[in-house]
């Protein structure tokens, strides 16, 4: 077997990862959204929204209006749908893309680093597993927001942060 080529410094992070090499590898795994956070009510509510919002469309429409106007509730369902995709499939990746951007939305910045893929592209297992780190990353996001009040103070901290920035 021949040496893997040496990656420049300014390759994508997603590159440099060095123990994945096939799909099989791939850590799709991820934990559970604390939905004992919500009520059953509430839970039901945010997956449908988050559904919808996915499916696009005029629910799409209607359900992406709603979350704006609830971003913490909101959260739950989106986290949720985007644990449910397949990482390795590029139809679901591109879901996986515009979730991300409307959270990063809703959480007046937060990002994880997620990387876009093609619909015809055959995804490079190191993208895959990268995408999966990010997905794991956002799940961490009611470790920092426990509560409703520390998301809304934390993200008008991020707001502030990003008038100040000029963005």
């Amino acid at each position: 077997a021949s040496a893997p080529a040496k990656l420049p410094p300014n390759a994508p992070r997603w590159m440099k990862i060095k123990n994945v090499q096939t799909m099989d590898q791939v850590n799709d795994e991820f934990p559970e959204v604390p939905w004992d956070k919500l009520t059953a009510e509430k839970k039901q509510e945010v997956q449908d929204l988050a559904a919808d919002y996915a499916g696009g469309g005029r629910p799409g429409l209607n359900a992406e209006k709603t979350m704006r106007e609830r971003p913490y509730e909101a959260m739950f369902g989106l986290l949720d749908y985007l644990r449910s995709l397949d990482h390795k499939d590029p139809m679901d990746m591109m879901q996986a893309y515009a979730l991300n951007r409307f959270m990063t939305e809703l959480t007046n910045g937060l990002q994880t680093g997620f990387v876009a893929v093609e619909l015809d592209e055959e995804i490079d297992p190191r993208k895959a597993q990268w995408n999966c780190i990010t997905t794991r990353a956002w799940l961490q996001f009611f470790d920092i927001h426990p509560d409703e009040k520390t998301f809304k103070e934390k993200n008008e901290e991020r707001r502030k942060k990003e008038l100040r920035a000029g963005r």
